[in-house]
């Protein structure tokens, strides 16, 4: 009997050629990733759609859709002289968003000016370090709170007073001086010396306090309750008892952003720790935060500082690390999947930071001097607001890489980030954030960062682009 198995090899060796010549696998690709950018951008039509227009855009052909979005924009006051009795693909986006400025300006806009330069100058008093005449105050209230809480004798003698106030004022107690607790009888009034000392805990309460009953927590942000905690532990640590040899911070930097993360490192490696302070603690820092990474290393060189990049199970071996940030973010993921949303948070902003900065670093942009110290922003805003920048100088020169579906997804995915993220980092509260959005921002996040990249041949993997304006 003949054997038909050199047939089928042939005919399957022809069919990889095939392939292999027309490059099927390829073409199967891209027809797949620009079926999903399709999808993607129909479905952001549709919800920009229904936004404008305040329905669904159904089954409604494209002449139709464009005719009622033209007429909803000219309903708009500020718009109707831009886009009033012009088809819509000749209405000017440009001159859109001018009008609205314009619009939103109005005659207080003199006065918003002055509001915002009030704003800045008060920011700038508040930043600068103490002057001699207001050390030598906080010094004077320094030293009154202190003798004001030695006239009083602490929580248990103002219970103490409390209940004798209470049985000297009835009516059943007829001699004013004599003690309830003793049974002595003094020459003073009773009711007056209790009442003076009552009144040495309301002025300590006044005059240093200000609100009682309210918990720091219900206030103050997380941020803010971890930066108190480590300059009250800074503080004592330098004050009191002698300076250590050694400080072990672990973790110090929680929940702060990156600006206000190399602040502290840098004031610690700059003025508190050696050899910045010739007598000062050495300091050793555990973090494991990607983002000190840069400003670590920037200094392992100098001879001063060192920086050692672990992982591992103690039980069984250290290994240098590898991959930080896939790992970040696979862990963000797994922990918003599983609801700790208050853990995983954390693991977001991380991921950003990370993420942007990198991307500026590939892509060349161009950010502010002082971009990762200024204590007034954070660094993630700032970041997407200089790529936004960057984006927006190149376009208008004409020179911009990127096309028209992957401006449109910087958008898309720059309001996810911000609109579910950023926005609510701020108030330090994890009541903001729900895990399901928070996955969408992780998402965001990539496909943000995805929109800068392109395929240098077919099927081939994708890389960054030179820089905006460049491909390789």
């Amino acid at each position: 009997m003949r054997k038909s198995f050199p047939l089928c090899a042939s005919i399957a060796e022809n069919t990889r050629a095939f392939n292999n010549h027309f490059s099927i696998a390829a073409h199967a690709q891209n027809k797949t990733r620009e079926e999903r950018t399709a999808g993607e951008l129909s479905a952001a039509i549709a919800k920009d759609y229904e936004i404008l227009v305040g329905a669904d855009i159904g089954e409604l052909n494209a002449t139709a859709a464009k005719a009622r979005c033209q007429d909803a924009l000219a309903q708009i006051a500020p718009l109707k002289p831009v886009c009033e009795g012009k088809a819509f693909a000749a209405i000017d986006i440009d001159a859109c968003i001018e009008a609205i400025k314009d619009a939103e300006g109005g005659p207080k806009r003199e006065r918003l000016g002055a509001c915002i330069r009030e704003r800045g100058d008060l920011a700038k008093v508040n930043h600068e370090a103490p002057t001699a005449g207001r050390a030598a105050q906080l010094t004077t209230l320094a030293a009154e709170r202190e003798d004001a809480l030695a006239r009083t004798a602490g929580d248990l003698m103002l219970q103490l007073y409390q209940a004798g106030s209470k049985v000297v004022e009835t009516e059943q107690w007829e001699d004013p001086h004599l003690c309830p607790l003793c049974d002595g009888t003094g020459t003073h009034s009773l009711r007056d010396h209790l009442a003076s000392k009552l009144s040495e805990f309301e002025a300590l309460d006044t005059q240093f306090y200000g609100l009682t009953n309210v918990s720091p927590q219900a206030l103050l942000s997380e941020s803010f309750r971890n930066a108190f905690a480590i300059s009250l532990y800074l503080a004592a640590a330098s004050l009191y008892g002698g300076l250590p040899k050694f400080l072990v911070l672990d973790d110090v930097t929680s929940s702060f952003d990156a600006g206000h993360q190399h602040f502290l490192v840098e004031l610690i490696r700059t003025t508190f720790a050696r050899p910045g302070n010739a007598t000062g603690p050495q300091v050793i820092l555990l973090s494991h935060d990607t983002m000190l990474e840069k400003l670590f290393n920037k200094h392992s060189g100098s001879g001063t500082w060192w920086h050692q990049r672990l992982e591992g199970s103690p039980q069984v071996v250290v290994l240098p690390q590898a991959g930080a940030v896939n790992k970040v973010r696979d862990r963000t993921i797994s922990m918003l999947q599983a609801g700790q949303v208050d853990s995983a948070k954390e693991g977001v902003r991380q991921y950003l930071e990370y993420r942007l900065s990198d991307l500026i670093s590939k892509l060349r942009i161009p950010v502010p001097v002082d971009i990762a110290f200024n204590d007034d922003k954070q660094l993630s805003s700032e970041f997407l607001k200089a790529i936004e920048a960057a984006v927006k100088l190149h376009k208008a020169a004409n020179s911009l890489e990127l096309d028209a579906a992957q401006q449109a997804g910087l958008n898309t995915n720059m309001v996810t980030i911000v609109g579910n993220f950023l926005s609510h980092w701020g108030t330090g509260q994890a009541a903001a954030f729900s895990g399901p959005s928070l996955l969408g921002v992780m998402q965001a996040i990539d496909d943000y960062c995805d929109c800068f990249t392109f395929a240098p041949t077919p099927g081939a993997a994708r890389v960054y682009y030179k820089s905006l304006s460049q491909r390789q």
